[in-house]
């Protein structure tokens, strides 16, 4: 059976001359694969490329929060921030603040990539541990334990020091970091260290360990 003509794309619909196709970013995906895999897509190759593009801009962009403090302390606070609590999908960054944020009393806090900016401070509480899904940058004081569960990076500058980071999921590379006790869980991919010191534990039961000649532990 032959498709229908296609004749434009957006907002993640697929019009065709007979029909609408509506996908979602993960049936995008598996659309650009399956085509992939087979000799020919069966669209032109300039709208495949177009697609491609469209698919990649809308997975790639990602909404970001400051910190501001403006109430209290308080993580789940969204009067604390510029464009509301951060979640899973949204970058968190934390500027100095006369009420530095802590996690305490938080459900499941959460964010993408976590900048911590030069003279600020976050505090995490053993009972509400922070997850990130990014990537870390701190050039301020974090106590407490970063969970990690993507992929990305990990570095800090200046001052910048990480109290605790725990890898849970996914693959990390530590560029340039100073960390207190660094914990690579099982189910973890690869952590890679490029540049580090280790000031207290570290432990690594996951898929490898990659060290630089610059790593101390």
């Amino acid at each position: 059976m032959v498709a229908a003509p296609l004749l434009a794309f957006g907002n993640g619909c697929i019009f065709f001359r007979s029909h609408l196709l509506r996908l979602s970013n993960v049936d995008m995906r598996a659309f650009l694969t399956h085509s992939q895999n087979r000799a020919m897509p069966k669209i032109a190759p300039f709208i495949y490329l177009l697609l491609t593009a469209f698919l990649l801009s809308a997975t790639s962009s990602a909404q970001t929060t400051i910190w501001t403090g403006t109430l209290s302390g308080s993580w789940s606070n969204s009067s604390n921030w510029t464009s509301g609590v951060p979640n899973s999908a949204t970058n968190a960054v934390i500027a100095p603040s006369a009420n530095p944020p802590t996690t305490m009393g938080s459900s499941f806090p959460a964010c993408l990539d976590l900048t911590i900016q030069n003279g600020a401070t976050l505090t995490i509480a053993i009972t509400n541990p922070l997850d990130v899904f990014g990537s870390v940058s701190s050039g301020g004081l974090v106590t407490g334990e970063l969970r990690l569960r993507g992929s990305g990076t990990l570095d800090t500058s200046g001052p910048g020091v990480l109290d605790s980071v725990r890898i849970v999921t996914g693959s990390y590379t530590i560029t340039d970091a100073v960390i207190g006790n660094l914990f690579q869980d099982p189910a973890a991919g690869v952590v890679t260290i490029n540049d580090a010191e280790i000031i207290g534990q570290a432990l690594f039961t996951g898929a490898g360990l990659i060290g630089g000649p610059n790593s101390t532990l």
